[in-house]
């Protein structure tokens, strides 16, 4: 089974929100990924859609891992302890 997946990260006013939160692999678009491993330090908080819009903290909250099972384009926001 092929499939893609194509991720954007937007970032809140903090920098310092993209220098602490690690994405694995980083934005772009893959083939036949399987993943998305995020490293999220204590205090911040990251949302994602896969409906084109853009996440707020009302959309799906993740901490670690999102997996993938077909063509999927994901929108990140990460945003930082205030």
């Amino acid at each position: 089974m092929r499939f893609l997946c194509f991720f954007l990260l937007f970032l809140n006013v903090y920098v310092t929100a993209q220098e602490q939160v690690k994405f694995l692999p980083t934005g772009g678009v893959y083939s036949e990924l399987k993943e998305i491993k995020l490293i999220v330090p204590n205090g911040f908080h990251v949302y994602y859609t896969t409906d084109g819009m853009l996440p707020t903290s009302a959309d799906i909250h993740v901490k670690s891992t999102v997996f993938i099972s077909k063509n999927t384009t994901f929108l990140f926001a990460v945003y930082s302890p205030e």
